[in-house]
C-alpha cells in the first residue's frame, strides 16, 4: 500500500491514478528525474554564485586601484615657456667732435703792431691774451686772423696750454703784411677744447626691458686707450644712443662700442665723420 501524494489516502502499490481525488501519480522515473536535476542545480549556484561575486569584486578592486594610484602617483612637472629675457643688437657707431667746447676766452682783446719789423721787412705782430674757463687747465689752437684794407685774409693758428685761472698771450707774426696796405683788422679766436664724441645706436630686441652696460673707447695713435662705462635702460623693440665724451681726444682715432662681458661683436668706426 502507499499514500496519494494529494489527498493522502490509502492506494495499491501499482495504482497509477488515486481513486479518491482522481490525479495521476507520479511515476518513479519522474521522481527520479527530479532528484537528478535538483542537486546539481544547487551545486552549479553554489560554486558559480561566489564565482561571479568575486569576480565583481577583483574588478572594483583593480579598477578603485587604478584611481589611487593615478592619485598618488606624482604629477609630471609642466612644462614652462622660456622666461622673457632682454636681447641687445648695436646698430651704428659714429665719431665726431659734437662734443668740443670753448675752452677759454680772449682777455682784454687782442692788439697788434709792427714790432717784429726787420730793417726793410714790413711784419705785423700780433698779440691775443687767453684766459682759461673753468676750473681745470685748457689746452687747444688759438688762431689769429689779420685782415688787410685791399681784403686780403691771413690766418695762423698756434697751440697753446693755460693753467687753471690763469691768463696766457699767444704772439702771431705776420710778415704778409704790406707798408702800402694797412691793416684794416685783427681777430684772435679763441680755440675750443679737443674733444671727441663716441656713439652707437643700442637696440632691445628681446621680450623683456633690461639695462644693458656698454663699454665706449676712443683710441689714439701711439696713445693710451679712453674708456667710459655706459648704462641705459631698453623697453623691448626701443633704440637709444650711448654716447661718451672722450676729453682731449683728437682725430685721428677709432671709436667703439662694446657689451660688457663682450656678448656683442663690438662696432668700430675707425674715421670720424
Amino acid at each position: 500500500m502507499k499514500l496519494c501524494p494529494h489527498c493522502r489516502e490509502q492506494l495499491w502499490q501499482d495504482a497509477q491514478m488515486c481513486r479518491h481525488c482522481g490525479r495521476r501519480l507520479p511515476t518513479r522515473a519522474a521522481a527520479a528525474g527530479s532528484r537528478y536535476w535538483t542537486l546539481p542545480r544547487v551545486v552549479l549556484a553554489v560554486l558559480v554564485i561566489p564565482t561571479v561575486l568575486g569576480m565583481g569584486l577583483l574588478v572594483g578592486l583593480k579598477v578603485t586601484g587604478g584611481h589611487l594610484a593615478e592619485t598618488l602617483a606624482p604629477e609630471a612637472p609642466a612644462r614652462t615657456a622660456p622666461a622673457p629675457a632682454a636681447r641687445y643688437e648695436l646698430a651704428e657707431v659714429r665719431v665726431d667732435l659734437s662734443c668740443s667746447k670753448p675752452a677759454w676766452e680772449q682777455h682784454d682783446g687782442g692788439s697788434w703792431s709792427d714790432a717784429c719789423t726787420n730793417l726793410l721787412d714790413y711784419c705785423i705782430e700780433v698779440t691775443c691774451p687767453i684766459r682759461a674757463i673753468g676750473d681745470e687747465a685748457a689746452e687747444g689752437v688759438v688762431e689769429a686772423v689779420m685782415t688787410t684794407s685791399d681784403g686780403t685774409e691771413v690766418r695762423k693758428s698756434q697751440r697753446l696750454r693755460v693753467a687753471p685761472g690763469g691768463v696766457e698771450e699767444a704772439r702771431f707774426e705776420f710778415p704778409e703784411a704790406q707798408i702800402d696796405a694797412p691793416v684794416a683788422s685783427v681777430l684772435c679766436v679763441p680755440g675750443r677744447a679737443d674733444c671727441t664724441r663716441v656713439a652707437c645706436d643700442v637696440m632691445n630686441t628681446g621680450d623683456a626691458a633690461g639695462t644693458a652696460s656698454f663699454k665706449v673707447t676712443y683710441a689714439m695713435p701711439d696713445q693710451p686707450v679712453l674708456v667710459q662705462r655706459k648704462l641705459v635702460d631698453l623697453a623691448p623693440g626701443q633704440t637709444r644712443t650711448v654716447v661718451g665724451d672722450f676729453e682731449g681726444g683728437r682725430p685721428p682715432g677709432e671709436g667703439r662700442c662694446t657689451e660688457m662681458g663682450d656678448s656683442l661683436t663690438p662696432l668700430v668706426f675707425p674715421k670720424p665723420l
